[in-house]
């Protein structure tokens, strides 16, 4: 590592709100733990889900978005996630997604485009629209894991690309691999 490097590291972690970082960590580790009994053993706790998103709007109220240079890149990312998994309070995933957008309009580099796409499929899913970059799958009535409608889906790889995705059937092809056990258990 060099002297700059080093400096540069210093100076980032020194302005870098690590108290918030370590919140949003927990709290996205708690997200994750629900996602994998979802996916392993059927148990939905959508609890756990409310009440990331009561935590993240005292967040927002407070921080505004949590950027890349206020919480770091995983801290960032750990508040899409929460944000992401807020479907039921789809008000408060546009705003969010308003935050992202102005963010990324002042600073790009504070905030990871990507997110932005799969928060902006995830909000039209949310509204029974096709969604923009094909971020989205669903269990259909054949059982089938495919993806949610898709709005100009010719053009769906060059969009996936302006905002650092891959092409979309490389996720098609992953997506494929994707299990989930049968609901057994709703906490709510």
């Amino acid at each position: 590592m060099t002297a700059l490097t080093a400096l540069i590291l210093v100076i980032f972690y020194r302005y870098m709100n690590t108290t918030l970082a370590n919140k949003l960590q927990k709290m996205a580790h708690e997200d994750q733990e629900a996602i994998r009994k979802r996916q392993q053993k059927g148990v939905v706790n959508t609890r756990i889900f409310k009440t990331n998103t009561k935590k993240m709007e005292g967040v927002i109220a407070r921080f505004g978005w949590p950027t890349i240079s206020l919480v770091g890149a995983k801290g960032s990312k750990n508040a899409w996630l929460i944000v992401q998994h807020s479907d039921g309070n789809l008000r408060f995933q546009k705003k969010c997604l308003q935050l992202m957008l102005a963010k990324a309009k002042k600073n790009p580099k504070d905030i990871i485009p990507m997110q932005i796409a799969f928060l902006t499929d995830r909000i039209l899913t949310n509204e029974k629209k096709t969604q923009k970059f094909g971020t989205q799958f669903y269990w259909n009535k054949k059982g089938e894991f495919t993806y949610w409608p898709i709005r100009d889906i010719r053009n769906v790889d060059e969009r996936r690309a302006t905002y650092g995705i891959g092409p979309l059937a490389e996720y098609i092809k992953s997506a494929k691999s994707f299990t989930l056990a049968p609901i057994k258990k709703i906490l709510k």
